[in-house]
């Protein structure tokens, strides 16, 4: 009897850490639209969330270092990219951040309407000598327009969400063939 317990116990415990960990799914599909100078692929994320919502999630990737943007300087295999002072008014920030081991450039520009902000991130890393850009389009209701308990449902979705660790397991699963 105490096995089928600890059995059951075991078994309940596996299906909550796996859903934890997969609170979102990701799908990608290449893109082909020869106006741009970079090839760059949609991909599409479920965030698995009531409150946040997203859209326009792109990932391009460069495989030659004079390709790179300017803006980005490469040291040692690392990314390396200028950063926004906390004091500047500039509409648009850059920070470097490290996800996974892996540093990262996130330059993030925010907007509101009619309740909401709208910010547009995009992550910039390095991985197997390539220059991996993944962006998306993030929408963060304001909670206060809510009444109880979707006020409290709404906030505590907001501290709890955690685009990092969603843009690390995106680069992470990437396929990436090392740049010669």
């Amino acid at each position: 009897m105490n096995k089928n317990i600890f059995m059951v116990l075991t078994i309940i415990f596996m299906v909550i850490v796996v859903m934890a960990t997969a609170a979102y799914s990701c799908g990608i599909q290449e893109i082909d639209n020869g106006s741009e100078k970079q090839p760059h692929y949609d991909i599409l994320v479920d965030l698995d969330t009531e409150y946040i919502g997203s859209q326009d999630w792109k990932v391009i990737i460069i495989n030659e270092e004079e390709e790179y943007p300017p803006k980005f300087k490469i040291s040692e295999g690392q990314i390396d990219c200028q950063i926004t002072s906390s004091e500047s008014a500039l509409p648009s920030r850059t920070v470097k951040r490290k996800i996974d081991g892996r540093i990262y450039c996130i330059e993030s520009v925010s907007e509101g309407a009619a309740g909401t902000i709208y910010t547009q991130y995009t992550y910039s890393t390095i991985k197997n000598g390539s220059l991996i850009m993944v962006s998306c389009v993030i929408r963060y209701p304001q909670c206060i327009n809510y009444s109880e308990p979707q006020r409290t449902e709404c906030a505590n979705e907001r501290e709890t969400f955690d685009l990092d660790k969603i843009i690390g397991y995106i680069v992470k699963n990437l396929s990436v063939k090392k740049s010669e």
